[in-house]
């Protein structure tokens, strides 16, 4: 949805009888309603059969986020694929993804800038639960789950109701903590699992905040008067789990 109209230049193949079959060019754009996301601006080389459109050298602008990269759209199918770098908070695009994304985004907080993040998005507009995404992101000063890093770095792979962590990385001060972990929900949002593979230094009400009352009633007993150095290996089956609650640890 177009507010005001494109730049464009282009050059257009027609068959007999002036049926389109191609198009490739150029255009920019000031303001653009994409699937209920407000872009402030962009610009894109792109191809267009009827039916297959793709982007390339393209750049977006959504206030202080920005990114650049590809984009392909099947208009006949929705498929779609973004291979994106800027940076980026994530509830900016959380329409594109269904109620799953702002659920698991909601509690990260980047109150300095936008995390520099690198994006693989593969999905169908039509069902949000086909989304697959890759994401990498490092970030200064974030805020997860209303506790304060110094820095935070993670490649994640995401699918609605399940987050793979496959590399965090944070800071506190002289403290850090490095490892993965796994999650899943269910349709409502429910724990079904959650898997910690972390060698911290972090005070042990860190990972009690991030991860909630599974891993907090797991870890409450213990008090040190400094941050010990810890390895976390620990799996948690949550209500939603078809083998009931339990925990390793």
């Amino acid at each position: 949805s177009l507010s005001v109209p494109l730049r464009l230049s282009a050059d257009a193949t027609f068959d007999a009888g002036w049926k389109f079959t191609h198009v490739t060019g150029r255009f920019s754009t000031g303001h653009i309603d994409a699937y209920h996301v407000p872009i402030d601006g962009g610009a894109a080389e792109f191809e267009f059969d009827g039916r297959n459109f793709v982007a390339r050298h393209a750049y977006a602008r959504i206030g202080e986020n920005f990114a650049r990269g590809s984009f392909f759209n099947d208009f006949a199918t929705g498929e779609h694929r973004f291979l994106l770098e800027g940076r980026l908070r994530p509830l900016v695009i959380a329409p594109w993804f269904g109620k799953w994304w702002p659920v698991f985004f909601k509690d990260y907080e980047f109150p300095t800038v936008p995390p520099n993040a690198n994006v693989d998005v593969k999905g169908n507009w039509h069902g949000g639960r086909r989304n697959t995404v890759f994401v990498y992101a490092d970030s200064t000063a974030p805020v997860v789950h209303g506790v304060k890093f110094d820095h935070a770095r993670t490649l994640m792979f995401i699918r609605p109701n399940f987050f793979d962590g496959m590399e965090v990385f944070v800071t506190m001060g002289s403290d850090s903590a490095r490892g993965t972990f796994a999650r899943q929900v269910d349709a409502n949002f429910d724990l079904i699992s959650l898997d910690l593979n972390f060698d911290s230094t972090l005070a042990l009400d860190v990972p009690a905040q991030i991860f909630g009352p599974v891993v907090a009633d797991v870890l409450e007993p213990y008090r040190f008067a400094h941050p010990p150095s810890v390895k976390l290996l620990m799996h948690f089956d949550g209500p939603a789990s078809p083998d009931g609650v339990h925990q390793l640890a």
